[in-house]
């Protein structure tokens, strides 16, 4: 159900597969409780890729944490586990894309370094895929203007853009040239001169 709902947008089988899922919880024990709690997380993000209502990429992100936090000694478990910090991470980054919190990349990356560990070592690609998504994350610490994505710009569910002149300022700034910020309460004329004062500060991650 969730396959088929993601595959055709269909927010309707979507509701369907969670609601059979918490169904599903409400009556397993508690070894597989983990295990369901993982999927609501996943579909959730499936319902977020459609709607792009941050609702429900905030209860994914609990959902997937939850999961990840399975104490158990079991093999397997831990091996779920790791999948659903490695989610959690992924959700985690592209909230951290939308609103800038460094609160989420610091998350992120705490989920990814507790699931590297529970990751079976035969598991070569998921400790591949989370061993890059650490590295990148890391290297917001050390490239701060990367934060700024292109594919950010094109992404109609953005909060932090609130200037028409996103993309041009970006440029700007990286040139060390004046930018504008297109907003008519801001200045009511554009600047043609560098000056001082308007020498742009090192941005800061908030």
């Amino acid at each position: 159900m969730m396959g088929l709902g993601a595959s055709t947008s269909s927010l309707e089988i979507i509701d369907k597969a969670l609601e059979v899922l918490q169904e599903a919880e409400d009556l397993c024990d508690e070894g597989r409780r983990i295990t369901y709690l993982g999927l609501r997380g996943e579909i959730l993000i499936r319902r977020w890729q459609i709607t792009r209502e941050r609702p429900d990429l905030d209860r994914a992100i609990e959902l997937l944490v939850q999961a990840a936090e399975d104490p158990s000694d079991n093999v397997h478990a831990r091996s779920v586990a790791a999948h659903h910090g490695n989610s959690a991470a992924t959700a985690l980054y592209r909230r951290f894309r939308r609103r800038r919190h460094a609160e989420d990349l610091r998350e992120a990356e705490r989920q990814l370094e507790r699931a590297i560990t529970r990751a079976s070592a035969t598991d070569t690609e998921l400790l591949e895929q989370m061993n890059g998504l650490l590295e990148h994350i890391r290297d917001f610490g050390v490239k701060p203007e990367v934060t700024l994505l292109h594919t950010d710009i094109t992404e109609f569910d953005k909060e932090d853009l609130v200037s028409p002149h996103a993309m041009m300022n970006l440029e700007a700034w990286k040139a060390g040239t004046a930018r504008q910020s297109g907003l008519s309460w801001v200045h009511t004329r554009d600047v043609f001169e560098q000056t001082e004062s308007s020498e742009p500060q090192t941005p800061e991650v908030i």
